[in-house]
């Protein structure tokens, strides 16, 4: 019996305890979120495929880590929130695919699918605080 109650007080506990941590954000204190959009009057579900590839193939290939998501947004345009540590990976990321011969073809058929010129996006940074 003694055990049972034990087991309920380490589940009780568990569970009070987790729903009196700090919530847990998208991104920690001083991370930077880029948010990039792209208009898209061509195929953005042909656009949103190259994208993950390029996303795919940076994961696999790029010495340097940082969190991207991509999607079509609800007027039809496409493109990917990113998540960086620090301007100074930012920098590195962005030296690594402006000189990496397949992430520039791949992105650059996902502006193609759109029907926009390469490099044709929004973007807008947010410093989390």
């Amino acid at each position: 019996m003694r055990l049972n109650i034990f087991k309920y007080f380490i589940v009780f506990f568990g569970i009070f305890s987790a729903s009196q941590a700090l919530p847990q954000g998208l991104a920690n204190k001083n991370d930077l979120i880029f948010i990039y959009k792209n208009k898209c009057p061509g195929d953005a579900d042909k656009s949103l495929k190259y994208l993950n590839k390029v996303m795919a193939y940076e994961r696999e290939n790029s010495p340097y880590k940082h969190d991207v998501s991509c999607g079509i947004y609800g007027d039809g345009d496409v493109g990917c929130v990113d998540r960086t540590e620090s301007w100074e990976l930012r920098k590195k990321i962005t030296n690594w695919q402006e000189n990496s011969p397949e992430w520039t073809a791949l992105i650059s058929a996902a502006w193609r699918a759109c029907g926009i010129e390469d490099y044709a996006y929004s973007e807008n940074i947010m410093t989390i605080k």
